[in-house]
């Protein structure tokens, strides 16, 4: 070299040291971050991809949290109905020992009712009590309120399990009969004459054993109506029929015995359901009982016995929006990520049913206490222990058919983003190490040369010797 003034071995030595400089101090910065992506200039493309998957992370995890959340509200109202099933099967003890009126003196009866107003209390109080974080549960608050037009003059004892509807908006249900219910029927009645006859009349309550003698049309109608609720067969216009519609009706006779010709033997014609449609649906029918299933509706109603022989033809159910337990559940916030559940009031007030009476109806100086009559007592007991079962089973079936699954799914969803994050933005240190060992080599290596570089044009000194 015989220029001094400009040293280009030394710029090109310098530049590149420079470079090797940077390239280290990134891999030192990846190593002690664990992070490779740490600006966007590290990988713009990259930084992008990694920050929607964190969004959805953080939206998966909100949804974990919300199911966990979902699930502490419901087993804290399933633990209170647990308490309110316990003091329904006390309730039904008393009102059966109560019946018993050959062996318990009225005293007896009298203190039996004192617990039964004690029950109907507490039953009441944990309705009223029961509540998450300020939150009532079992007080009706939770609950999706429906009604039917007139009154509920056709249907009664509306159960709304599920309702998802977009917006404030009330839903309208046209119910229309398209197909009456039958009763059961059998043969007819006659008179019997002096020689004694015995029958078997089953139906679908119970059977009962008749033997008719020298009687009338009407006394063996009498007889057979005397025990309707026991068998569920009754005598209309002379015929032996069910006391109730639906395809579980049934009435059967049999001969056991004597004469014949006050009844005719066999089974005659079993019973039938309406059939029923909801908006356009078809709905499920069982006796008096209608279910109604989508998937954004789930619900229950009693069809008077007007409708199903098709004395009224139509009814008109309104759901009012707003109400049940709304859980978001899906990570994506709308419609299709919630889950909504009835929780109904579980007071007296509530509990049974329209055609049997309701719980508060057994409570002292009512129509149906243990004194007036215990076998409308039992029959609103039967009912309301039903009832909380059934609520306590959807509870259930809500925790493990609807909330499980979706958190499992999103435990493996979480998983895989989460691992998909991961390869876009973690350090390999397997990669950095070897990285910023190559890095430390070249920078000592471009210092070297830098130096040789700088002592480069001190030779031209020879040439002034």
């Amino acid at each position: 070299m015989s220029r001094i003034m400009t040293n280009v071995s030394a710029l090109i030595a310098a530049r590149v040291m420079n470079d090797n400089s940077n390239a280290l101090q990134k891999s030192l910065q990846r190593l002690s971050t664990g992070l490779r992506i740490n600006t966007g200039a590290d990988d713009p493309a990259g930084l992008v991809a990694s920050e929607a998957m964190r969004g959805d992370m953080a939206a998966v995890n909100s949804a974990l949290a919300n199911g966990q959340r979902a699930t502490s509200v419901v087993s804290t109202a399933e633990g209170a109905l647990n308490e309110v099933s316990a003091k329904l099967i006390d309730l039904k003890g008393l009102v059966e020992s109560s019946a018993n009126t050959g062996g318990l003196t009225k005293d007896e009866v009298s203190a039996n009712q004192t617990q039964v107003d004690g029950i109907i209390a507490s039953i009441n109080r944990i309705a009223s009590e029961t509540s998450f974080q300020g939150m009532k549960l079992l007080n009706g608050s939770l609950g999706i309120t429906a009604s039917a037009t007139g009154g509920a003059t056709n249907v009664t004892d509306i159960d709304v399990r599920n309702f998802k509807q977009a917006g404030a908006t009330d839903a309208t249900l046209n119910v229309k009969l398209t197909g009456s219910a039958k009763i059961a029927s059998a043969g007819a009645t006659a008179a019997v004459g002096a020689t004694a006859q015995t029958y078997e009349i089953t139906g679908a309550k119970g059977t009962a054993v008749f033997t008719f003698q020298s009687a009338t049309q009407a006394n063996v109608a009498s007889a057979i109506n005397a025990m309707s609720s026991v068998t569920g067969v009754k005598v209309a216009g002379g015929n032996l029929v069910s006391t109730d519609y639906g395809s579980d009706q049934f009435v059967h006779v049999k001969h056991i015995s004597g004469a014949t010709g006050g009844l005719t033997a066999g089974s005659g014609t079993a019973g039938t359901d309406a059939k029923i449609n909801i908006n356009g649906t078809v709905a499920t029918v069982s006796g008096h009982n209608v279910t109604y299933h989508t998937d954004t509706m789930d619900l229950a109603f009693q069809a008077t016995s007007n409708l199903l022989n098709a004395t009224a033809t139509s009814e008109t159910i309104t759901i009012k929006a707003g109400g049940g337990a709304t859980f978001q559940l899906s990570p994506n916030a709308g419609l299709t990520g919630q889950a909504t559940l009835s929780i109904p009031s579980v007071s007296s007030y509530h509990l049974g049913t329209q055609s049997t009476g309701f719980l508060s109806d057994i409570g002292t100086g009512q129509a149906n206490n243990l004194t007036s009559n215990p076998t409308g007592a039992l029959n609103i007991v039967n009912a309301a222990i039903q009832q909380v079962a059934t609520l306590r089973g959807r509870l259930g079936s809500f925790v493990n058919d609807t909330i499980q699954p979706i958190t499992n799914s999103l435990n493996v969803q979480l998983e895989n983003v989460t691992a998909a994050e991961s390869a876009v933005r973690d350090t390999n240190f397997a990669t950095e190490t070897s990285n910023m060992t190559r890095n430390q080599i070249l920078v000592s290596a471009a210092k070297s040369a830098l130096a040789i570089a700088n002592a480069a044009p001190q030779a031209v000194l020879s040439l002034l010797g």
